[in-house]
């Protein structure tokens, strides 16, 4: 099922990390730069799309948006900041012509457009919005893209920068990591899980009675708590076809739509075992017969779905767990 576009009408709940977010903003003290984290599907663009449009409202901030595909690619990265600069030049009223000039270095132009917004805009909060770095599959990709956040920060003293990463994508740039917040995006409470799915059928489906959808998972998938919105919207969609019964080939496509993109038979069948473990560490995988290294474990860490636990362990993602612990009892092999 494709990822469904940002919409407005259809956003819920985050109230905590949107408060978050506004208080950094206000005060962000050493760290001005903010990595919102979190597994595939779990809400982190949409989250984004929120405070831009929240703060692009807002007088007292200068928002700028682009998309780190655009900045990591060397045919498209002098057309996504000749875009960041006109939309500051709009903003802070400066002629953007020098900075519009194709021949000078990407980095040089992230600098100096970091210098003029803090230097013409004074009364307005600067706030660059980076998001898809979760999308770039090399390592040189991610690093080229850290170099212009570093470089428009570092000139750009009174700006702020919020980014979006899955967990394990950490940063390299130790001038980025001196002034990085880490903000660990967690899942819907039952109230957003209501009002997200709700909001959802309506619009959707046009249903001004909406099933209850807590009941629905309590009584058929009781392992899931409701906490990803992306396997949410799936069962959504789902749950409004005409009467069908919950087999385990619909949760197996779930948890394929979730990550947005292929998941190998290897990766989906790790998660099959792992997903009975609460956390683990290397040594007890190794007792087990999988070794870390597997690239069906590498996978499922690259997508975020295998993610560090405290004291040195890993685990299985929120959502993803429950998900696959009852794709495992509906196929005969409860955990």
């Amino acid at each position: 099922m494709p990822r469904d576009r940002y919409d407005p009408n259809l956003f819920a709940g985050r109230d905590t990390d949107l408060q978050h977010i506004d208080k950094w903003l206000r005060d962000p003290g050493d760290c001005r730069l903010r990595s919102v984290t979190g597994s595939p599907g779990g809400g982190k663009t949409w989250l984004l799309e929120q405070v831009r449009q929240r703060y692009n409202a807002d007088p007292g901030y200068l928002v700028l948006w682009t998309d780190a595909p655009s900045l990591a690619s060397s045919t498209s990265v002098s057309d996504a900041i000749a875009q960041l600069v006109r939309e500051a030049a709009e903003g802070c009223g400066f002629n953007p012509s020098y900075l519009l000039d194709p021949s000078l270095a990407a980095e040089q132009r992230m600098r100096e457009l970091g210098r003029r917004v803090c230097a013409r805009c004074p009364s307005r909060i600067p706030l660059l919005i980076v998001d898809g770095i979760d999308e770039l599959t090399w390592q040189n990709d991610r690093e080229r893209v850290e170099d212009l956040l570093l470089a428009f920060l570092s000139d750009g003293s009174c700006a702020r920068a919020l980014i979006a990463r899955r967990d394990e994508q950490a940063l390299r740039l130790f001038g980025l990591q001196l002034i990085e917040v880490v903000h660990p995006l967690g899942g819907f409470n039952p109230q957003e899980t209501r009002d997200q799915v709700e909001k959802r059928f309506i619009h959707r489906h046009g249903l001004t009675h909406p099933p209850d959808f807590m009941e629905f998972l309590q009584n058929q998938i009781p392992e899931y708590n409701g906490s990803h919105p992306s396997m949410n919207a799936f069962l959504t969609d789902w749950m409004a076809r005409p009467s069908q019964t919950l087999s385990a080939d619909v949760l197996e496509a779930c948890l394929r739509d979730a990550v947005g993109g292929p998941l190998s038979d290897r990766a989906l069948h790790l998660l099959r075992v792992l997903c009975c473990r609460d956390d683990w560490t290397p040594a007890d995988l190794g007792d087990s017969g999988i070794p870390i290294g597997d690239p069906g474990m590498m996978e499922l860490f690259h997508l975020g779905i295998l993610v560090d636990a405290p004291r040195y362990r890993y685990r299985i993602a929120e959502g993803f767990r429950g998900m696959a612990r009852a794709w495992r009892r509906l196929q005969s092999s409860p955990c």
